[in-house]
C-alpha cells in the first residue's frame, strides 16, 4: 500500500527533523536574538526538507496511477495554499504559527529538552499529515487526467478503523465531491472505471 511508502519517508524526515531540532536545546535562553534566529533556521530548513519530499511523494502516487508527469512545484505550492480544510489551517500559516509557539516556549522555558521535544513532535504530526493529503490529492489528480469521474473509498478494516470510515468503505462518490478524511486517516480512494 501507498501508505507504508509514505510512511517510511514520514520517518525518514522525522530523523532528519530530531536532528535540526536538537540544535536549539544548547542555545543560552538569555540571548533572545540568537534563539530567534536559530529557530527560524531550523524551521526554514525543515520546510525546505518538507516541501521536497512532499513533492518526492505527489510525483511517485501521480507515476503510480497512471498520470503524466505534470506534478511540479507549483502544484505542490497551490495546494499547500489551499489545502484541505481538515488540516486545521493553511499550511504556510501552520509553520509560521509553530515556529512562533517554539521560540515562544523556549524563551520561557524550565525546561529546553522537553520544549524542544514538543515542537518537533508539533511539527512531525503535522508533516505526517501532510504526506498524506499530499499522496490523495495526487491520486486525485492523477485520476482526474484519465478522465475518471469516481472513486471508490477504500478502508483499512481493522480495529483502528473509526466508525465513519467503516461506513464510507466501498462507498463510490464523485471524483468532485469526495468527503473529507480526518486526521491520520488510513484511507485510499480507488479508481472507478465506468
Amino acid at each position: 500500500m501507498f501508505y507504508d511508502y509514505s510512511d517510511a519517508v514520514s520517518a525518514f524526515l522525522n530523523k532528519k527533523f530530531i536532528r535540526l531540532f536538537s540544535r536549539l536545546k544548547t542555545i543560552l535562553p538569555i540571548d533572545e536574538i540568537n534563539l530567534l534566529d536559530s529557530v527560524n533556521l531550523v524551521y526554514e530548513e525543515a520546510e525546505k526538507i518538507t516541501k521536497q519530499k512532499l513533492l518526492h511523494i505527489a510525483k511517485k502516487k501521480y507515476r503510480e496511477l497512471g498520470g503524466e508527469d505534470t506534478i511540479d512545484e507549483i502544484w505542490l505550492n497551490d495546494f499547500l495554499s489551499n489545502v484541505n480544510p481538515t488540516t486545521g489551517y493553511i499550511y504556510l500559516n501552520e509553520v509560521d504559527r509553530k515556529r512562533s509557539r517554539c521560540f515562544e516556549s523556549l524563551v520561557k522555558s524550565q525546561n529546553r529538552a522537553k520544549d524542544v521535544k514538543t515542537a518537533l513532535r508539533y511539527y512531525s504530526a503535522m508533516v505526517t499529515q501532510y504526506t498524506i493529503d499530499v499522496a490523495d490529492a495526487a491520486a486525485v489528480e492523477a485520476y482526474k487526467s484519465q478522465g475518471i469521474k469516481k472513486v471508490r473509498w477504500r478502508s483499512c478494516i481493522d480495529n483502528r478503523v473509526c466508525k465513519t470510515c467503516f461506513e464510507r468503505n466501498k462507498k463510490i462518490y464523485d471524483i468532485d465531491k469526495i468527503p473529507s478524511k480526518h486526521w491520520n486517516c488510513r484511507c485510499w480512494l480507488e479508481a472507478v472505471k465506468e
